[in-house]
């Protein structure tokens, strides 16, 4: 329930919301799902439009807006007001770790070190401090290594991709590709093969694999040699 001092401003701002068209509506539709949201702001929004020469409680209203935020998902304007509020107080803790809290929100671990030096320099002996340091050094050194591994990966399946048209071309092998006519991109021919019949490999003996679909049509069947080297005969698969 809303203090009657805002009741008024509450209701305003609802039906300014309802007859001002949707942009408007959806802010009407905010105040409706979050009136404890809204009356938080307000009050702090209200608080910091007043000229204050008293810069301890101009940065706890901008903590604490920054904690509005934050409770409906504004990460990035809630460390904005943290670092307002810490402007004025150099050392809030309070302010720090709500913009700490933000960016793991985010996910983004090297802000989130970055904030945790800043908090140590005012408290060096900060337990929640050191152990989201900990935490986020662990983090980082993970995503580097998965970083690290998605690179090699890449790096392989490009490797394979220039090594298999290396050997299309070697062999000057026309290949007609419905969606780029003319073209040799295995990526291309990769998606026409993968659909039905697979795709051509290259083998580490230098040997090309290719599917191969035998179609009887007075039988109205087909069959599928998901693996044809380009050294077999036709002969020894339809033996088999």
């Amino acid at each position: 329930v809303l203090p009657p001092v805002l009741s008024e401003g509450f209701q305003s701002h609802l039906l300014q919301g309802v007859h001002d068209g949707p942009c408007f509506f959806i802010g009407a539709v905010t105040i409706i799902k979050h009136p404890k949201q809204w009356y938080q702001r307000r009050v702090r929004a209200e608080g910091l439009s007043k000229e204050c020469k008293d810069s301890a409680l101009d940065s706890q209203l901008y903590c604490n807006r920054a904690a509005a935020q934050f409770c409906i998902g504004n990460y990035r304007r809630a460390t904005q007001d943290c670092e307002k509020a810490l402007k004025l107080n150099p050392g809030y803790l309070k302010a720090i770790n709500r913009a700490i809290q933000c960016q793991l929100k985010l996910g983004k671990t090297d802000e989130v070190l970055e904030w945790c030096e800043r908090g140590l320099t005012v408290d060096a002996n900060n337990s929640e401090l050191l152990s989201i340091k900990d935490t986020a050094v662990k983090k980082r050194m993970k995503d580097q290594r998965d970083e690290r591994k998605r690179n090699v990966a890449e790096r392989r399946k490009r490797d394979v991709e220039r090594n298999l048209l290396d050997a299309i071309k070697e062999r000057k092998l026309n290949i007609y590709l419905p969606e780029k006519e003319g073209s040799r991109d295995t990526r291309t021919l990769e998606s026409v093969m993968a659909c039905e019949c697979g795709k051509v490999t290259l083998g580490k003996d230098k040997v090309l694999t290719w599917p191969v679909k035998l179609i009887y049509p007075e039988f109205q069947t087909s069959d599928l040699i998901k693996y044809f080297r380009e050294e077999d005969c036709l002969a020894d698969h339809l033996r088999v």
